[in-house]
């Protein structure tokens, strides 16, 4: 499949609008008029408008990304991506990925991050995934490996089959019996 059929499949997949693999064009959903959208908001007596919340971005599965992704609100990454990712919400990744992550929030479920991780908030690395990074974050939880130096202003949780390849700083630590770290620990004094 050439990249140009990735990249129609995965906008037929988000929007609905395009080719799909078959190579069927799909109709997009006629939109309703703006006047009957108005009539309607007039009609309930709104007096403000709710609070916009950013969509939910996706990237799906068989899809590949050469580039930096920069989103606003929370995204999930099904499908290869090959350069940084940027966003203001959570980071679901569960394909590999070969570049920095900038987040407030990272989940890492059975993959392969390659690349530094800054996170004002918490990662979370599944037993089946792999960081190869520097992480600075908020908080920890592994139950992976991590081959690279964790900085922390939180707490970091090491699960049982969890490995630490690099040094550890931070404000507390919980370790289960069986996690191995082969590195310097250092707790801050804050």
């Amino acid at each position: 499949m050439s990249k140009k059929d990735n990249f129609n499949q995965a906008f037929y997949e988000m929007f609905g609008v395009g080719k799909d693999n078959a190579g069927e064009n799909a109709p997009a959903e006629k939109a309703a008029p703006v006047s009957e959208f108005v009539a309607e908001k007039k009609s309930k007596n709104v007096s403000a408008a709710p609070a916009q919340r950013a969509a939910k971005t996706y990237l799906a599965s068989g899809t590949v990304v050469e580039g930096t992704i920069t989103a606003k609100g929370d995204i999930e990454i099904a499908g290869e991506l090959k350069g940084n990712l940027v966003t203001d919400g959570t980071a679901t990744v569960r394909s590999d990925i070969k570049g920095n992550v900038t987040a407030a929030g990272l989940f890492v479920m059975d993959c392969v991050l390659e690349g530094d991780v800054v996170v004002s908030g918490q990662v979370q690395i599944s037993e089946k995934s792999r960081v190869v990074g520097n992480i600075r974050a908020g908080e920890i939880s592994c139950a992976g490996t991590v081959v690279g130096d964790l900085d922390v202003s939180g707490n970091v949780t090491l699960e049982e089959k969890s490995r630490i390849e690099g040094n550890i700083v931070t404000k507390t630590m919980t370790m289960v019996c069986g996690a191995k770290i082969c590195g310097n620990l250092q707790m801050k004094n804050d």
